[in-house]
């Protein structure tokens, strides 16, 4: 039988011992490798998720080709019983970055969560070159947005994050952008529901550090990163323009939109259609008693001029974060920070403060 050829793809960097001493066929190979050969193209694949599948706990004792390395899986069940610290896991997914160079060789990956029997679609743009594990960061979109944001500000963030060694998650919420589900469902709860999904998976990946992961969110998604923050292990958090439906529940403006939800069952926000029952979920939530149970640093940034955002709820904001808030007002920009010089220095100081 002639051998499969194992072939490096060009361009890419790999330091793992399947690039250096390639395997041959019926050979059991004891040691991690991401590399897969398919019979078509006679080419390894390095595939990032492979890495992360194989180096979980429970599957560490497989080999590259699916036989036992009863060695490993020996001293994986004399570990049986223990439970992992955050520097535990920490230390072994820095020994396995050592030892297989994490063959992390794309910028950036599709990653995407099941959550509520929904694909929730995102990338992950990770640190180059990628020898240890990263901290990361999840980014949280606005109501009817999607994972680039207004003026890509997101793709940018992330890409100045992942070059300063901190990697970065973009996905669409469901209902939004490529993820399964239907607007028409989307409620805070669960957009809440979906980041809490999110940070367990990306807290067992094996490229990111778990006790390092935080949030930043956008308008509607600053809300929601907010409550979710109380719920997960969340070193930082990062709000820009957050929302708060809660305090302008009874104000008179809202008197012909609840007119609207009984004539056609939503009301038009700004060309989108908003649902009896997000605004009733949204006025159900308390944001200031939920949030205030996040002790980690804030940052909070947001213009004088915004409409979504009175004077009442930022005040309300500042008396919840107290002195562990960064304010970084702007002038004259709007909800979505209209202009150039103005975004780039939301995108220097998020920078900075998610750098820390």
């Amino acid at each position: 039988m002639r051998e499969p050829r194992f072939v490096a793809p060009a361009r890419q960097h790999c330091r793992c011992r399947a690039a250096q001493s390639p395997p041959r066929v019926g050979e059991r190979t004891p040691w991690l490798t991401t590399h897969r050969t398919t019979r078509t193209t006679r080419r390894a694949r390095p595939i990032a998720s492979e890495l992360a599948r194989r180096t979980r706990p429970s599957l560490r004792w497989e080999s590259a080709r699916g036989g036992p390395n009863l060695r490993a899986r020996k001293e994986h069940t004399s570990r049986a019983g223990r439970s992992p610290t955050a520097e535990t896991i920490r230390a072994e997914r820095s020994r396995l970055a050592r030892a297989c160079g994490l063959c992390y060789v794309r910028r950036v990956e599709p990653l995407n969560v099941e959550h509520a029997g929904r694909t929730l679609r995102g990338v992950l743009h990770l640190p180059q070159p990628h020898r240890e594990p990263a901290p990361a960061v999840v980014m949280c979109h606005g109501f009817g947005g999607n994972r680039m944001e207004f003026g890509y500000t997101f793709v940018h963030l992330a890409k100045r994050l992942a070059a300063q060694g901190t990697a970065a998650y973009r996905f669409d919420f469901a209902g939004c952008g490529e993820s399964d589900g239907d607007f028409a469902a989307l409620t805070i709860s669960d957009q809440v529901a979906q980041v809490e999904a999110i940070l367990d998976e990306l807290a067992n990946h094996q490229a990111l550090l778990p006790d390092r992961l935080s949030l930043l969110g956008m308008s509607l998604g600053g809300l929601t990163a907010s409550l979710a923050a109380t719920r997960r292990e969340v070193r930082s958090l990062a709000l820009w323009a957050p929302a708060a439906l809660a305090v302008a529940a009874n104000e008179p403006a809202h008197v012909p939109h609840w007119d609207a939800f009984a004539d056609g069952g939503y009301d038009d926000y700004f060309g989108l259609p908003r649902y009896r029952r997000f605004v009733e979920d949204g006025f159900a939530i308390d944001p200031w008693g939920e949030a205030a149970a996040y002790r980690g640093p804030i940052l909070f940034a947001a213009s004088d001029d915004d409409e979504h955002l009175p004077p009442i709820v930022m005040e309300q904001y500042e008396k919840t974060y107290g002195a562990r808030w960064e304010h970084h007002p702007f002038t004259g920009v709007g909800h979505t920070f209209n202009d150039v010089a103005a975004r780039e220095r939301l995108l220097a100081v998020t920078e900075a403060f998610l750098l820390r």
